[in-house]
């Protein structure tokens, strides 16, 4: 399994929607369903949220364009 990865979506015609979700929301998701790689908008931190290891704990916000560490 690999451990990184980078995503590039081009389109002139298509949108890319991410689900937006509250913190509540998030929260809400059942630990059963939860995936590592999981990624939602957060409406209330406002930030993109992705689950590093599949946990309710594994949820990490990126609001800074980077490569973070």
């Amino acid at each position: 399994m690999r451990k990184g990865a980078w995503v590039a979506l081009e389109s002139k015609t298509k949108g890319f929607v991410i689900n937006r979700l509250t913190t509540t929301q998030v929260s809400n998701i059942p630990s059963a369903d939860l995936k590592e790689a999981m990624m939602v908008y957060n409406t209330t931190l406002n930030c993109l949220q992705i689950n590093i290891d599949g946990t309710a704990s594994g949820w990490k916000c990126f609001d800074t364009q980077s490569c973070p560490d």
